[in-house]
């Protein structure tokens, strides 16, 4: 089983790496939309790994880590993991899924799509900021949400390390 935490674990941190890398190189670039695409595929390590972290059963972590090694799919869904998270990570998800898929916030360079939140979205989203990296303002919109991306990526990043090390330590008992 070591192995199989161990190249799974691997697999996340390079992932992670590779994500901070594309951000940096987006964001210099002004290609804002892709960026928070990335947010999205973070979140998606960072659910799958909290979930590993939630699983009591050593026979079913096992499981889920010798079917990721052959390809096959996760046990659960996205949703399902999403909706097991609290607070900002649900919001970071959601933001992130409205131009994964393609909808009209991919108009971001006409049209904010910020301003077609509803009012609690964006209140949530202000109040995560602040809470978590001190954003300064009242409101939210694309040029004041931009800024804060990379430091929206270090969180879920760091909170992923987190859990990984939990799995690795767990896994050593």
């Amino acid at each position: 089983m070591d192995s199989l935490i161990n190249e799974f674990c691997q697999t996340v941190r390079e992932r992670s790496i590779e994500h901070q890398k594309a951000v940096s190189i987006l964001l210099e670039n002004g290609i804002i939309g892709v960026a928070i695409t990335v947010l999205r595929q973070e979140i998606d390590s960072l659910i799958r790994v909290s979930y590993l972290c939630s699983l009591q059963d050593s026979v079913k972590l096992t499981r889920i880590l010798r079917d990721f090694r052959s390809g096959k799919k996760w046990p659960v869904t996205d949703r399902v993991m999403v909706d097991q998270e609290v607070g900002w990570v649900k919001l970071v998800y959601d933001l992130s899924c409205n131009l994964i898929h393609l909808t009209s916030f991919h108009n971001y360079n006409r049209n904010d799509p910020f301003l077609s939140l509803d009012t609690k979205t964006k209140t949530e989203i202000v109040n995560s900021l602040k809470k978590v990296h001190q954003y300064p303002y009242e409101t939210i919109s694309k040029e004041q949400f931009t800024p804060y991306i990379s430091k929206v990526l270090e969180k879920i990043v760091s909170n992923t390390e987190c859990y990984l090390k939990k799995i690795e330590k767990n896994a050593s008992k």
